[in-house]
């Protein structure tokens, strides 16, 4: 029983960690409409792209969150059965990590000069 519920806390992380890459990574390139802030005129507001100043942090931050607990919700109902092999730990990981690995790549090439 220790055994299935581990297995199932490690199914949400793992599930977590792919939701927060993909919340933080399709907003943005699917130029989805994001909460901004812009400090010059202390406002919030929601658009699609915004000029210099405002911040869009915030939006991506919160697309992430609402990524992240979907994708470990999905990931702790997957994780009640027993795992078959130890195959899928590593296949798990392997996805966690890509997800991770995209994610950063898109960023750092997005501001690459």
């Amino acid at each position: 029983m220790r055994a299935g519920r581990t297995h199932a806390r490690y199914c949400a992380a793992c599930g977590g960690v792919m939701g927060w890459s993909l919340g933080a990574l399709l907003p943005s390139y699917g130029r989805w409409p994001m909460l901004f802030y812009d400090p010059a005129q202390s406002r919030w507001f929601v658009a699609r792209s915004a000029g210099p100043v405002p911040i869009g942090y915030y939006g991506l931050l919160l697309y992430g969150l609402a990524f992240a607990l979907v994708g470990a919700g999905v990931g702790a109902l997957a994780g009640r059965r027993e795992p078959r092999s130890a195959d899928s730990v590593w296949l798990g990981a392997t996805w966690a990590l890509t997800a991770l690995l995209v994610c950063g790549a898109y960023y750092t090439f997005q501001l690459w000069p």
